[in-house]
């Protein structure tokens, strides 16, 4: 339900979608992200993560988080973007979420503790890469 809730509110961010380059529409939407986040509760935790992908590309980053939050962490990407995916997985390989809707915008909630693998694939890629930007939010 928590999930629902926090997707209903970045639907909006989407629509910031502009003309800009690519890292000004990353900017753009994590600051519409942010605000939104913050009237549900939630604040940046200070993690982000940048990179690029071609089309069908992965990469996986490490991502720490310590009990006692609801911790959320958005996936955004520029212009060129059309599906972006990612799984979270504790340090077993036991997948914690995952988000591989058919959209630009992931999300990821948990309150588990630990150390997390975040895989994160460029399903979608129009261009010959695509950036996106990984950021966690907690309350």
């Amino acid at each position: 339900m928590r999930k629902l809730l926090v997707a209903a509110a970045l639907a909006p961010a989407a629509l910031l979608l502009t003309a800009a380059a690519p890292q000004d529409v990353l900017d753009q939407v994590e600051a519409k992200a942010t605000e939104l986040l913050g009237q549900k509760g939630l604040n940046p935790t200070g993690w982000v993560n940048n990179g690029s992908l071609e089309q069908g590309g992965k990469a996986s980053v490490k991502v720490s988080l310590k009990g006692g939050a609801v911790y959320s962490i958005v996936g955004m990407c520029d212009n060129g973007c059309t599906d972006l995916n990612t799984v979270l997985t504790d340090a077993s390989g036991n997948e914690v979420d995952s988000d591989v809707e058919a959209d630009d915008f992931p999300l990821l909630v948990t309150d588990k503790s630990g150390t997390f693998t975040l895989t994160v694939t460029m399903v979608g890629c129009k261009t010959s890469t695509c950036r996106y930007r990984l950021k966690s939010y907690s309350k």
